[in-house]
């Protein structure tokens, strides 16, 4: 096929070719989605490890520095409580963020869904005015075969009834003689 063939193709060919370029779209789409989950997934590991270990720090640092029971079991709830602090920030950024992607995906594909069934409509009016023409070209086909019919009809008859003069007028000759 040429450049030029595939740029005026109709009907189901059309349909099919749309439906691949959607797809491929779709399939680029959830590539550079699971990317961007991939990569901020792993920025956040990064950040939430990296805090994680400076408070870590700052602990060891603060027992070193304790002395008593009361001391040690103080910084002890103290780290237990940042430790939940920070798992439970860390949950709201990743439910926070997977909202908003999840957002956008929502987004994306309403409106790639609209333009394809906008694109099919389309497609259907198209193939609806095709369909009507070529109703309107076999009712005059049509036509012309009937005329055509009728006028061979009229032919037959005629040329039978010359026949049947034909006929009679030898009959009658070959009487008279």
């Amino acid at each position: 096929m040429t450049d030029e063939t595939l740029n005026t193709e109709t009907g189901p060919a059309k349909a099919v070719s749309h439906f691949s370029d959607s797809l491929a779209q779709t399939g680029e789409s959830h590539r550079a989605l699971v990317q961007e989950i991939t990569s901020f997934a792993k920025d956040e590991a990064k950040r939430f490890f990296n805090l994680r270990l400076e408070r870590n720090n700052a602990v060891l640092d603060k027992l070193s520095n304790t002395t008593g029971l009361t001391g040690i079991i103080g910084v002890q709830q103290e780290w237990l409580r940042d430790l939940m602090a920070d798992y439970s920030g860390q949950q709201m950024r990743f439910a926070s963020t997977l909202q908003g992607i999840t957002h956008n995906v929502i987004a994306c594909a309403s409106d790639a869904a609209s333009q394809h069934i906008e694109h099919l409509q389309q497609q259907a009016s198209e193939m609806t005015s095709q369909a009507e023409e070529v109703a309107h070209q076999a009712a005059q086909t049509g036509e012309h075969f009937a005329n055509a019919a009728q006028d061979a009809g009229h032919q037959a008859i005629h040329t039978g009834e010359q026949i049947i003069n034909n006929s009679q007028d030898l009959n009658n000759n070959y009487v008279q003689h």
